[in-house]
């Protein structure tokens, strides 16, 4: 974690970061090269490598503080549109392992390209059967009264069986930024 350039970041030990928004469980930052006019990244303070690795409370306060920044990109430089894109793994272009959301304004000719496949990569029957075997292992995840009174998850019965126990967090409102 030492050398995570975010964890650096949240410590104070990059003078050179241009910090946008920051509360107690997260930051907003531009990212050293930025695709387009506006590109932002909404990092979690706690370091953790990938999204299903988050703590409840992390991933909510996390997703206010994406939620707020898109909204003052969008009020402030009117894009025409916007893209949330959170990647986990190399092959999921996910180049610092520390989990991170880019919120990318979208404007006529930038160079970002994201490109859909053009044919499907399943049948619908394929999508049936995929659709199924994730339900279950939705159905094995147990997240109690998330995120405000317990911030516990435990896996029921099926292929994963382990326990993880998180401590009760303390819930804290974004300040008023006026956007």
């Amino acid at each position: 974690m030492d050398a995570c350039p975010f964890c650096r970041i949240i410590r104070g030990e990059d003078p050179g970061a241009v910090v946008v928004y920051e509360n107690d469980n997260t930051v907003a930052v531009s990212p050293l090269a930025p695709a387009t006019r506006g590109h932002l990244l909404v990092v979690p303070k706690a370091h953790t490598r990938r999204v299903w690795d988050l703590k409840p409370a992390d991933a909510s306060g996390v997703m206010a503080t994406v939620v707020r920044v898109a909204d003052a990109v969008r009020l402030s430089l009117a894009p025409p549109g916007l893209n949330v894109i959170q990647s986990n793994g190399a092959k999921a272009t996910q180049s610092v392992d520390h989990v991170h959301f880019h919120v990318l304004p979208r404007w006529n000719r930038d160079r970002m390209v994201l490109r859909w496949p053009s044919r499907p990569a399943e049948s619908r029957s394929q999508q049936r059967d995929t659709a199924a075997v994730v339900r279950s292992a939705i159905d094995q995840i147990d997240l109690e009264d998330l995120p405000v009174s317990s911030c516990r998850r435990r896996v029921r019965s099926g292929p994963i069986r382990r326990v993880k126990s998180r401590p009760l967090v303390r819930v804290v409102s974004l300040p008023d930024l006026g956007f």
